[in-house]
């Protein structure tokens, strides 16, 4: 009985203060009903081995986004460190494209938001992103190996940090994109408080990370 109500204290915990970031946020539409969504123990997530090549594949999106010329040496660097196979067929396409399309450019420079919060859930970062601006992408950029270096001891050596941190991270930029889909259903045009592609970004990468979780906030 006292264990759960030790359980049931922690997880109150965790929402308080989840929710206090929220409302700092200016999201206060939006609650966590269900104490259990909070509970890491019933939350898996990828090895942090695959998770640490992902960050690798969304740096070099973002790279190939900036500089489209070097997309041919960005492909053969994700083949040659096997990074090739975390790549999606829609950004393989991208990839190979020979022609700057400045909309898939514009999207695929906002991949270092998701790089960024991986490399904080990799613990190689020490802090979360601001929900309201970007990320401090020079952080990220002194931390993983660049375009052309060999990449196994980085990967070898990552680890994540504390899974509730990581629960808690993805329920805030989760519950915020419902957030900015609300505004934008209602006609808003401008967002406090929220940096909606940084947020959305960076929402998409916890969400590739997470292989399961509770149904229901």
């Amino acid at each position: 009985m006292n264990d759960m109500l030790t359980w049931a204290d922690t997880l109150e915990s965790r929402r308080n203060a989840l929710e206090a970031r929220l409302y700092a946020a200016h999201i206060a539409d939006l609650e966590i009903t269900c104490l259990s969504y909070l509970d890491a123990a019933q939350w898996h997530f990828r090895d942090a081995s695959t998770t640490a090549r992902r960050v690798l594949v969304l740096y070099a999106l973002s790279l190939a986004a900036y500089k489209p010329s070097k997309k041919p040496a960005i492909l053969a660097w994700l083949q040659q460190q096997r990074l090739h196979f975390l790549v999606s067929a829609e950004e393989h396409q991208f990839l190979q494209g020979q022609h700057s399309d400045e909309k898939l450019q514009a999207r695929y420079s906002w991949s270092l938001e998701g790089a960024y919060i991986l490399a904080w859930a990799l613990d190689l970062v020490p802090l979360a992103p601001d929900a309201a601006s970007e990320a401090p992408i020079a952080a990220l950029l002194s931390h993983i190996p660049h375009l052309g270096a060999d990449t196994t001891a980085f990967i070898a050596h990552c680890h994540y940090r504390e899974p509730e941190e990581l629960v808690a991270e993805y329920v805030f930029n989760d519950l915020a994109v419902v957030h900015l889909r609300r505004l934008y259903e209602q006609g808003a045009r401008t967002v406090q408080q929220l940096h909606p592609m940084a947020v959305f970004e960076r929402r998409k990468a916890l969400s590739w990370i997470t292989e399961s979780r509770p149904q229901s906030a």
